[in-house]
């Protein structure tokens, strides 16, 4: 069982860490992901042409800015807590029983496994969190031009 668990780990951080979900396996506690993706809801914001003609738009579209950068950080903290919770769930199973080298080297396996995850959601270079805060602050950028357009 732990080869098909840590396939699944593995799918998951090669598609940006809950980008495309993986099924469920016999000892896991989650069947589907409970968390948004960071670059989801930064693409749910339409703020970089909503506010042209708006008195006061450079202000109301860093307001917007803010907003969505917070969503993302609170997208990004969902996945890291899922993932947490995730891995501490099918260690449990899959550590079960265990004893001494045996339980730490698997213990050890499942501690690699969350450090890819968390990297590949939070990863300064192509983590979900670092690419959806690139997009609010694109559309931040577009926005605050309101008042030339």
């Amino acid at each position: 069982m732990r080869v098909l668990e840590r396939a699944a780990a593995a799918a998951l951080c090669a598609a940006l860490a809950f980008a495309a979900p993986a099924g469920a396996t016999l000892g896991t506690a989650y069947s589907d992901l409970v968390c948004r993706d960071p670059v989801d809801v930064a693409n749910t914001f339409d703020f970089a042409t909503s506010f042209i003609g708006i008195t006061n738009c450079q202000k109301v579209c860093i307001q917007a800015f803010d907003i969505c950068v917070r969503d993302v950080k609170a997208a990004a903290s969902c996945q890291v807590a899922q993932a947490s919770d995730w891995i501490a769930s099918d260690s449990a199973v899959d550590c079960a029983g265990l004893k001494g080298a045996d339980l730490s080297t698997c213990k050890q396996g499942w501690n690699l496994d969350l450090a890819a995850w968390k990297s590949s959601i939070m990863n300064t270079g192509n983590g979900t969190r670092i690419q959806g805060l690139a997009i609010c602050q694109q559309k931040g950028n577009q926005c605050v031009l309101c008042s030339g357009h």
